[in-house]
């Protein structure tokens, strides 16, 4: 080997892996637990969030779950909230292409299935519905 530049180390790391099987591994490994993540995400939002009006786009692929807010609540308020509730989470408006008035982006909210395991998503997902009750109660 010559030049020792990074692209030259990766390749090589990356031909042993590919080579042997191991990416192969890790990727059927990544996606059972990714399908049984969103599986579980979504089960708890129809739990909690779907009797309040919201709505979302099934996570059959990729890692995010649209999630269209209650009527009347936008991403801000509930990004506010959450937070004080301990939640965090991906405002739409934070997705959004500058300029583009063809989608009202605070009307949404992000939920990426990566980033927790089902437990503690469940746990966020019910303390927003919280949130929601609240936001809702304050329009009522």
């Amino acid at each position: 080997m010559s030049g020792g530049c990074p692209s030259q180390f990766t390749a090589s790391a990356l031909t042993s892996v590919i080579s042997d099987g191991t990416l192969d591994r890790r990727i059927a490994q990544l996606n059972m637990e990714y399908t049984r993540r969103a599986q579980a995400y979504m089960r708890a939002i129809e739990e909690h969030w779907a009797p309040l009006g919201a709505k979302y786009v099934p996570c059959t692929g990729g890692y995010f779950i649209w999630v269209t807010l209650p009527e009347g609540i936008t991403s801000e308020e509930v990004f506010k909230e959450g937070m004080e509730e301990g939640v965090w989470i991906m405002e739409g408006t934070s997705c959004m292409v500058p300029d583009d008035s063809s989608v009202e982006y605070n009307r949404f909210i992000r939920i990426c299935i990566a980033l927790e395991k089902e437990d503690k998503a469940r746990e966020g997902i019910a303390r927003l519905a919280v949130v929601f009750k609240r936001l809702l109660g304050r329009i009522s």
